[in-house]
């Protein structure tokens, strides 16, 4: 369960326009993911049926600890050079990199996350 819930908060930290240091910010309602906060966490609701112990998942403790861990997985994925499509595109929007060219054409464009819909804005700086 940990693992589970541990791989959905890293993956939506990837697709959003968070930054780390967002992701960071204890202050940030926002660095959670959303299920934690949401009513399937109450009883008789889907995690209480799969299983997941409700006072420990429902918990301020608990969002912070899955929050914290995604920083410390995001910095061993940085130190270690794993590479993945979200990891990759989600180091492009932090580091606001320069995509090389006069015309950026985005095909498919209902299918982009918020992290890509950034990294695509932010090319406008760039003229």
């Amino acid at each position: 369960q940990v693992i589970f819930w541990l791989a959905k908060s890293f993956n939506s930290f990837c697709i959003k326009e968070m930054t780390l240091e967002e992701l960071k910010d204890e202050k940030n309602a926002f660095r959670h993911y959303y299920p934690f906060k949401a009513s399937i966490f109450k009883p008789g609701e889907v995690a209480d049926k799969l299983g997941f112990p409700l006072a420990l998942y429902s918990s301020e403790r608990s969002y912070k600890f899955y929050a914290d861990q995604c920083v410390v997985l995001w910095e061993h994925i940085v130190n270690n050079g794993i590479r993945t499509f979200d990891t990759e595109i989600k180091r492009a929007q932090l580091n606001e990199v320069r995509i090389p060219g006069s015309v950026l054409l985005v095909d498919e464009c209902q299918d982009l996350d918020a992290c890509q819909v950034d990294l695509i804005a932010k090319q406008l700086q760039y003229g």
